[in-house]
């Protein structure tokens, strides 16, 4: 009985130790799992933080790298606009000067040339002709004759001939076709040409004077001569187109830094 009982409680416990060590393997194995898991759990998420934090951090990285960025763009347009103006004066003058250089550097025919320093010449023989005294002292009556129509550029008068009322700049003196027209003072021809209102007409200047001479023809004198107070301009024509009814007479007008005055204030 004792034999029996005792192979029973060897066999259980042999069963027993078989369980155990079953379960201890089972342990092992579970454990071993689980560690293998948290192996690789934890791998993943710190590759996850990493990553994040990577990600967060490149996202700062950029913020922060488009904003310097940002500003130094704004920084070198603002240096650039002002360097810019700055360009922009210090090449403005220079640009114009160029302009200018070229337009001066045009080719000039040899007339324009001529007449360039014929105009130079008159003004430096102006310079020295006629006496603003003199003037002041009274002009030499270019005609004998009485006045036609008087010198009027506060109020209209009526031209006979073009049938209306206007200002008139000049006074007109009657004449006699051929009768001799002289200088009122010393003076330098500027210019004769023909005029539609005047017909042949001279133009002389002395100091900041012009006098303008018109309804001549058998002209005696040039641009660019030097003429004595007295001296013989030309003879008086028939009258133009706009003065036929006022008959012949002589167009005198006088001009102070060139504004028309009367020229009966200046005449003896």
């Amino acid at each position: 009985m004792k034999l029996e009982k005792k192979k029973f409680y060897q066999a259980k416990g042999f069963y027993i130790c078989c369980f155990l060590a079953l379960f201890a393997i089972l342990s092992v194995v579970t454990v071993q799992k689980k560690l293998q898991e948290e192996n690789i759990t934890t791998p993943e998420k710190v590759a996850k933080l990493g990553e994040h934090d990577i990600n967060t951090k490149s996202k700062t990285e950029i913020a922060e790298s488009v904003e310097e960025t940002e500003q130094l763009a704004n920084t070198y347009e603002g240096q650039g606009e002002s360097s810019g103006n700055t360009v922009a004066k210090e090449t403005e003058q220079p640009i114009v000067k160029e302009e200018a250089e070229i337009i001066t550097a045009e080719p000039k025919s040899d007339v324009s040339i001529k007449e360039k320093v014929e105009e130079e010449s008159q003004t430096e023989e102006v310079a020295s002709v006629g006496n603003p005294e003199e003037v002041e002292s009274g002009l030499t009556w270019p005609i004998d004759g009485k006045i036609l129509m008087p010198f009027s550029m506060d109020k209209s008068i009526y031209f006979s001939t073009l049938g209306q009322y206007k200002c008139n700049p000049a006074v007109i003196i009657e004449g006699k076709e051929g009768d001799s027209v002289v200088s009122a003072c010393d003076c330098v021809i500027t210019k004769v040409s023909e005029n539609t209102e005047t017909g042949l007409t001279v133009v002389a200047k002395a100091n900041n004077y012009k006098f303008i001479y018109g309804q001549l023809k058998d002209v005696s004198v040039k641009k660019g001569d030097t003429i004595q107070e007295g001296q013989v301009l030309g003879n008086l024509a028939a009258p133009s187109k706009y003065y036929t009814n006022e008959g012949c007479n002589l167009y005198f007008q006088v001009k102070e830094d060139g504004e028309s005055v009367n020229p009966l204030l200046l005449l003896k």
